[in-house]
């Protein structure tokens, strides 16, 4: 189980760090707070040793102060945020440490178990996660917004903004303040009103993760001790909460979109349609960044 994080004491902390300029003070304070949180992370989901944990606590440390810096206060829960984080960049750890000889390293159960969206959905999880949580790709990140956003008409890139909300940038707010004529708190207002709604689907999803984490620790070591039983049973199981996973999107429904913009649902869903149509030819582009 994770150690418990206090929603409000922790956001304020954060507010508190920024408004006083990275205050050393704040951010020891922060780091008091949550180090057991990143520290057992490895270990509650993957099951790691203590020495990845370790080390992986280590590595987020050199990062810390930039992962810090690009978070933005909502009504989501901070542990939710912080967990998308960790899980994205502690992928990222396995992939760099993945010559050692220490096999533990080389054990990535999402690779194992091919957790990715099959209907092209990877546009929200991995864009939204590169831009929101991979700060060393922002440029490239934005270079492919900028790409997308060029070949789709104005009514198009106003439902792309919506639909893949997690990456929107200031100058997307403006361009729908402009569109709507509506005022940026406005904007921000609708905007985060769309957020709050898969803010549930985050945490489901990740929940599931967990669930499947677990799981496929199970398999192992049914694998090791020549239970074929408990084996059989386990991966019938991780077919479940492989479905599960994958029936869970994380963007906002399309009655939430037309909510937003005036607009009747089948026209969203129709526009959504042709976008993802269009924004096929980036998808090679958008693996390798």
């Amino acid at each position: 189980m994770f150690f418990n994080i206090d929603d409000l004491e922790i956001k304020n902390s954060i507010m508190k760090y920024k408004e006083e300029d990275e205050d050393e003070v704040y951010y020891s304070l922060i780091l008091e707070i949550i180090s057991p949180f990143i520290y057992n992370y490895p270990h509650v989901v993957f099951h790691a040793s203590e020495d990845i944990c370790s080390d992986f606590y280590e590595y987020i440390l050199l990062r810390f102060k930039t992962i810090l810096n690009s978070y933005t206060i909502s009504k989501a829960k901070f542990t939710t945020w912080l967990t998308v984080v960790l899980r994205n960049r502690y992928i990222n750890f396995l992939r760099e440490n993945q010559g050692l000889n220490n096999t533990e390293y080389n054990i990535s159960f999402e690779q194992d178990l091919n957790i990715s969206d099959p209907d092209g959905s990877n546009y929200h999880m991995v864009i939204a996660d590169k831009k929101n949580y991979n700060l060393d790709s922002n440029e490239e990140v934005n270079a492919l917004i900028d790409k997308i956003t060029s070949i789709l008409n104005e009514k198009y890139r106003v439902l792309f903004h919506l639909y893949y909300v997690d990456f929107l940038r200031v100058e997307d707010i403006r361009f729908l303040a402009i569109f709507f004529n509506r005022s940026i708190n406005e904007i921000v207002k609708g905007i985060d009103k769309i957020k709050s709604l898969i803010v549930d689907k985050y945490e489901k999803k990740e929940s599931t993760l967990v669930k499947l984490a677990k799981n496929y620790r199970k398999i192992l070591e049914s694998q090791e001790s020549g239970d074929r039983i408990t084996e059989k049973n386990a991966k019938k199981y991780q077919e479940n909460l492989l479905n599960e996973y994958r029936a869970t999107k994380c963007h906002p429904t399309y009655e939430s979109i037309a909510s937003f913009c005036g607009f009747p649902v089948g026209t969203v869903s129709a526009g959504i349609a042709r976008i993802k149509s269009r924004i096929k030819s980036f998808e090679k582009e958008l693996k390798n960044i």
